[in-house]
């Protein structure tokens, strides 16, 4: 007895969508490999194998697009380092997205370059970097308050200042990549967190 499974034709939105998974997917790829200043139109679309002309039909903003990216990079690497990093607390989470940017320089540069760029909060960009920042040190602070209700973090340490202080080592070293290319951000990590933590 055979069984006859009806051929699903996907429709118009359907393929519309995944369109546009597969430019913004190229597109983190295409920053990952040749940097915001190498990147164009024409180059995301030889990612994803389809037309510059496709590509600008679903993303008439070429900012819009590579702050899509980026986003979607975002995601995915918290997701994929708190997976790496499971059971070593906020910290070593910490350390875990310094090694992860460190491999990734091209879309880290890129988001540093906005971050330093985007001064009119007004503007698309400039909102995204500011409710990004807030986003991740809540996250931070957060993991820190969970940490210090384990015992991973001693009790009377504030937490409240401590966070900041952890953002601000990880940004400062975001903007080494950018600027000097050759530092190994993930040592410096190390001795910065040793500073912070000598004592505990």
């Amino acid at each position: 007895m055979s069984t006859i499974t009806a051929h699903h034709e996907p429709s118009a939105f359907e393929t519309s969508v995944a369109d546009r998974k597969r430019i913004v997917a190229a597109t983190v790829e295409a920053l990952d490999v040749f940097g915001l200043a190498s990147t164009d139109i024409a180059a995301v679309a030889r990612v994803a194998d389809m037309s510059p002309t496709c590509v600008e039909r679903h993303f008439p903003s070429w900012e819009g697009l590579v702050l899509a990216a980026v986003d979607r990079w975002n995601l995915d690497r918290f997701e994929q380092v708190a997976r790496e990093t499971a059971g070593s607390a906020t910290l070593g989470f910490m350390r875990g997205l310094v090694a992860h940017s460190s491999a990734h320089r091209g879309l880290s540069r890129t988001l540093m370059t906005f971050s330093i760029g985007s001064s009119d909060a007004a503007d698309l960009t400039g909102r995204f970097v500011r409710d990004s920042y807030r986003d991740f040190h809540a996250m931070v602070l957060q993991g820190l308050l969970f940490d210090l209700s384990q015992g991973d973090v001693p009790a009377g340490t504030d937490v409240a200042a401590l966070a900041p202080t952890v953002v601000s080592l990880y940004m400062g070293l975001q903007l080494q990549m950018l600027l000097q290319p050759d530092v190994d951000v993930v040592v410096a990590f190390d001795l910065g967190l040793e500073g912070l933590t000598r004592g505990w």
